[in-house]
Formats: C-alpha cells, sequence, structure tokens
C-alpha cells in the first residue's frame, strides 16, 4: 500500500515503471486507472500461466502462503503447543513474542482477512478479527517482512504471522523455524497472490515488458522462489521445488492442499475502511 500510495501521489510522473501489487488492491488499482494497456506480444511467457492469471492490464506473478512461523526450539523450552489457529496467539505465556503484519505491510491486507475469517467475520466485517488481535498481549507489528527474520534472530519474537517465504528465510539465517497454515474454519492457511503491471505515464513501457517477461521464465521464477519461498505461477518452476531443501520442508507444495487455502475476495474489501478501523485500533 505504501507504493500505492506514491503512485498516486506522483500524479502521472511515475517514480517507477513496473508496479508489483497485491490481488486484494486490484480493485483499487482498476478503478484508479493506473495501469496502461499491454502489449501481450512482448510477453510471451504469458503462455505458461492460466487464461484468469493475466489480462492487457496485469500479469500474475507470485502466491505466497500465509502462515504461522514459529521457533521450534522456543517452543519446546518454554513446553508450548505448536499453534493451530490464530487464536491460539494469544497465549499468556507468549506475551511481547508474537509479532504480525501492519495492514500498510505486504502481508497486511491477508493478516487481516485471516484474523476477521478466523473469528467469525468476514472481508465486509473485519471488527471480530480486530478485536481478535487486540487480544493478543504486546503484540509487535512488521511492516517489511526483514523484520521477522531480524527479531526471529535476536530472540525477541517466537512467533510471526507472515508468508512461509520468511520462514524460509529465517530458516537460511540459522533459525529453527516452523510453519503451520492456521485453521480457518474447516481450511487451513491463506493463499495472497501478485500481480505486475506497466504505470501510467512510463517512458519504458517496453522495457517494462521485457522485465515482466523474464519475470515469468522458468529460471527467474525458480531461482526467486529458491532464495524467497515465493511460490512460482510458472508451473514448471513450481513442479522443480519439491526437491529443495528447507523450501519443501516450510512451503506447502501438495496442489491439493494448496487448492483448499482461503483467498480472499478483493471485491468485497473496502480497502479505505479497513485502514480507518486499523488505524482507529492502533491508536487506543
Amino acid at each position: 500500500q505504501d507504493n500505492f500510495a506514491k503512485l498516486i501521489a506522483s500524479r502521472g510522473q511515475p517514480a517507477f515503471d513496473a508496479f508489483d501489487f497485491l490481488g486484494t488492491m486490484v480493485p483499487e488499482i482498476m478503478g484508479r486507472d493506473l495501469l496502461v494497456k499491454l502489449n501481450l506480444k512482448n510477453i510471451p511467457n504469458v503462455k505458461v500461466l492460466q487464461a484468469d492469471q493475466y489480462n492487457d492490464s496485469m500479469v500474475a506473478t507470485w502466491n505466497t502462503q500465509e502462515v504461522i512461523i514459529y521457533n521450534t526450539d522456543k517452543f519446546r523450552e518454554n513446553n508450548l503447543q505448536p499453534p493451530e489457529t490464530l487464536a491460539d496467539l494469544r497465549n499468556p505465556k507468549l506475551a511481547g513474542r508474537v509479532m504480525i503484519p501492519d495492514i500498510s505491510s505486504g502481508g497486511g491486507i491477508e493478516a487481516v482477512g485471516a484474523f476477521a475469517l478466523a473469528a467469525g467475520g468476514n472481508e465486509q466485517n473485519i471488527d471480530p478479527g480486530l478485536k481478535l488481535i487486540r487480544e493478543i498481549p504486546n503484540l509487535r507489528y512488521w511492516k517489511a517482512g526483514g523484520e521477522v527474520v531480524t527479531q526471529f534472530k535476536s530472540g525477541d519474537i517466537w512467533v510471526a504471522v507472515a508468508h512461509a517465504g520468511w520462514a524460509v528465510r529465517a530458516a537460511y539465517a540459522g533459525v529453527p523455524v516452523a510453519t503451520v497454515p492456521a485453521r480457518i474454519g474447516n481450511r487451513r492457511g491463506m493463499i495472497k497472490e501478485g500481480y505486475i503491471g506497466v504505470v501510467k505515464g512510463s517512458p519504458n513501457q517496453e522495457a517494462a515488458e521485457f522485465f515482466i517477461n523474464t519475470y515469468l521464465s522458468t529460471f527467474a521464477q525458480y531461482e526467486f522462489a529458491v532464495k524467497t519461498g515465493v511460490v512460482p505461477v510458472n508451473p514448471e518452476a513450481r513442479a522443480k521445488l519439491g526437491g529443495v531443501p528447507v523450501i519443501k520442508d516450510l512451503v506447502v507444495l501438495d496442489p491439493g492442499k494448496i487448492g483448499n487455502m482461503v483467498k480472499l475476495d478483493p471485491a468485497k474489501i473496502n480497502l479505505s475502511q479497513w485502514n480507518d478501523q486499523w488505524n482507529r485500533m492502533i491508536s487506543q
């Protein structure tokens, strides 16, 4: 959302050419007419995507799996059971040791939605989720995912809500972590989708389209996934991840389990209202 705000403030003179954004932000972005019509002939790698993963304004680039990440050593040392639901984060033994995304962060919209659904609300009623968040004692918030890794390494947090890729990066940094797709109703975990488009006013549309095409290549998608723990939209790249240590332990690769994960409905999200409600909660 921070980059979205910068784009709106640029008034037709964007500071960047290609804009990577969340699927839950699509109605807001399209409603403001911020993207150019793509020349898909310059992006032949869209052939690896499903028909609903691209159009002449945007192209799918990645998925992430929003999960609970916890330090296995800290949980064992303190006789704590691994969390199964977001409500488990209210445990007094975890006071001051839990970190979740700020709503303006890359994981914020999905996190608020997940808490809302877990607490009996929905995209049009997030109050139950905000109430649940307020019940987590001495809660910490992150705006950049790297803060999750830093806080895990320092021992300041024992559990975080973030996408599984941050667990992968924490593991690469030597932190003993495990992931749990949180139980939400009769489902487990939440999917977050990423898209990219070219910003209106960019003088570099052809170069941006070259970048997007390369982004979709099997090589780029695979290497990006191995380093970051995101899930490729390129099926050839995704299929190769099953043999990668750390990735296979922390990221769900089973298509059936992925298909059962929750997705928020962007059409039902009033992002301005969500932000207002979040800000009121934070100020209390």
